[in-house]
């Protein structure tokens, strides 16, 4: 629905619409059906828009490296502004010794360079509950401004560590393991490890989340993305 020529593009109206951002509100699940074609739909995204040149097509760097900011610099800041304890009373101390923890620095750094350097996969770029839209037509992905070319790793890993902050049960987990299908170069340990530092950005970073968790429940997250990040 696309004339380039005459600039005429059609859209649809999705009419009144809320996005899943409920699913971090306790309790709520999501259904087996939705978690399923969100996981085709990545798993599509990424084996149908392979780059095919070398050139600048969707690099976004930009926004890129506005997102690369808040996920793997701005949450390791001593003096970054942001007070945790408006938060969650106790955040800010469980927080300071991941901040001033000098290996996990390192890591992040690392994985930074990663999500900057350019890959063949074309990603959403921000995918979790905020990206979808619950719709009269059925579930709708939004928000693609962060889309660009890089690794498969680091969209998956980001939906994940959502449905662990979103206390998602087993099934919902299993159910996009076996509905996203992974390519043979797919590397595990990088996958967990943008899962870990996802976690670590929206719990003591800016980029807070409506998350209905208290401070044992958000330690607890904070060891496992540690775990994740630094072994």
């Amino acid at each position: 629905f696309l004339d380039a020529d005459n600039f005429i593009l059609m859209m649809e109206d999705l009419g009144n619409a809320t996005d899943f951002s409920s699913l971090y509100k306790k309790g709520n699940q999501l259904i087996k059906d939705d978690a399923k074609l969100c996981a085709k739909f990545l798993s599509d995204l990424h084996e149908q828009f392979n780059k095919v040149d070398k050139n600048d097509l969707m690099a976004n760097r930009k926004l890129r490296a506005l997102n690369h900011e808040h996920i793997f610099v701005y949450p390791f800041i001593e003096t970054n502004g942001l007070d945790l304890e408006t938060i969650t009373k106790g955040l800010q101390t469980l927080a300071n010794k991941y901040i001033s923890d000098e290996k996990l620095k390192i890591k992040a750094k690392e994985l930074g360079d990663i999500y900057l350097s350019d890959g063949d996969i074309l990603l959403h770029g921000d995918y979790y509950p905020g990206s979808w839209l619950n719709t009269k037509q059925g579930l709708m992905v939004i928000d693609p401004e962060f889309a660009f070319f890089g690794k498969a790793e680091f969209d998956l890993g980001v939906i994940y560590a959502h449905l662990y902050l979103a206390q998602q049960h087993d099934e919902i987990i299993e159910t996009f393991n076996m509905c996203y299908k992974k390519s043979d170069e797919f590397d595990k340990q990088l996958f967990q490890k943008f899962i870990g530092i996802e976690i670590m950005r929206r719990l003591i970073g800016l980029a807070q989340l409506p998350l209905e968790l208290d401070l044992k429940e958000k330690e607890n997250l904070l060891e496992k993305a540690y775990k994740m990040l630094v072994g």
